[in-house]
């Protein structure tokens, strides 16, 4: 039952696997802008992202507060709901990465980067999903521990997902163009979206009803 509601959701909600991408909007761009930036350092290091994005002192903040920095051009603030979703995504993957607080931007590795943008991406799908609980789109269990902990389950689902897609890829950072990074992006979304209903289990438990 969960795998033909979350199969269902997939479908008719996001457009299916294929369109998915498309259908987060501004937010699958700024998921590709945090790649292209990704791609940047990794070639280049911290003074290349300086200079492509025309910001001085990146490469002597610590990671957290360089990747804050570019959080306008990652996801401009102030646009439609979708961009909002995506700052939020954004923000809140650095606020779950403590550990590069203490780590100099320039010495960041293209590998830690990389997980900043998975967590980004895992962030996104998540914000999705809540805002259409928000609107009803999605109904949880009546029972508010129930749905409490099937929340977890999507966030801890997807994580795996998006890792998972990332990995089957062969994502490569390294000089990549913004078009590849949007084809990336894509890509990971419709990988990660299409694994849902083939691997979900939850006990026979309808994980959340589309209405849809």
């Amino acid at each position: 039952m969960a795998r033909k509601s979350i199969a269902n959701y997939v479908r008719n909600s996001m457009g299916g696997s294929r369109n998915a991408a498309q259908r987060l909007g501004a937010a699958r761009n700024s998921s590709a802008r945090l790649l292209n930036v990704t791609g940047i350092f990794a070639s280049g290091g911290a003074q290349a992202v300086e200079r492509f994005l025309s910001l001085e002192n990146l490469s002597k903040k610590n990671a957290t507060d360089a990747l804050l920095a570019i959080a306008d051009f990652v996801c401009p603030d102030g646009g439609p709901q979708d961009e909002g979703i995506a700052r939020n995504a954004y923000i809140t993957a650095i606020e779950e990465s403590p550990e590069i607080a203490s780590i100099p931007f320039e010495e960041l590795t293209s590998g830690q980067m990389l997980l900043i943008v998975q967590k980004s991406m895992v962030n996104v799908v998540c914000g999705r999903i809540l805002n259409d609980i928000g609107n009803k789109i999605i109904m949880l269990p009546d029972d508010i521990d129930v749905a409490e902990k099937l929340v977890v389950q999507i966030k801890e689902f997807v994580t795996g997902a998006i890792s998972d897609a990332v990995s089957d890829l062969k994502v490569d950072v390294n000089n990549l163009s913004q078009h590849q990074s949007i084809d990336i992006v894509d890509e990971v979304y419709r990988t990660a979206l299409r694994s849902w209903p083939g691997q979900v289990i939850m006990n026979e438990q309808v994980l959340f009803k589309s209405r849809l």
